[in-house]
C-alpha cells in the first residue's frame, strides 16, 4: 500500500532579537497586517494552506556600557504547509519587517 505524499517539511527557526513586545506586534503587522491574528505575544498568520506561527518570549534586558538598556527576546518562527520557495520568501519578509535601523 502506498502512502499519500507528504506535505512540505515544517521549518523552524529560533532567534534572539533586541525586540519589546510593543516592537514585536507593531513588527507583525508591518508584516502581514490583517492576515495576522495577534495575541498573547504569538501571531498566527495564514497563507494559503500554510501557516507561520510567531511566538515571542522576553528574556532579561541587556546592559550595554553600563548607561543603555536593551529588551531581549527569543523569537520562534514555525512554517507550515508552506512550498519551500514560499517558506524561504515568507524569511525573508520577515527579516525586512523586524529589521532594525542604527546609526
Amino acid at each position: 500500500m502506498t502512502s499519500a505524499a507528504a506535505g512540505p517539511a515544517p521549518i523552524h527557526v529560533e532567534k534572539l532579537m533586541s525586540l519589546s513586545r510593543a516592537e514585536f506586534e507593531k513588527s507583525v503587522v508591518a508584516l502581514a497586517g490583517e492576515a495576522a491574528e495577534i495575541g498573547d505575544g504569538r501571531a498566527v498568520i495564514r497563507m494559503g494552506e500554510g501557516r507561520v506561527e510567531i511566538t515571542f518570549n522576553a528574556l532579561p534586558a541587556k546592559r550595554l556600557g553600563g548607561v543603555l538598556l536593551l529588551p531581549q527576546a527569543r523569537v520562534v518562527v514555525d512554517v507550515s504547509g508552506l512550498d519551500e520557495a514560499s517558506a524561504v520568501e515568507f524569511l525573508q519578509r520577515f527579516d525586512l519587517a523586524f529589521q532594525r535601523g542604527g546609526g
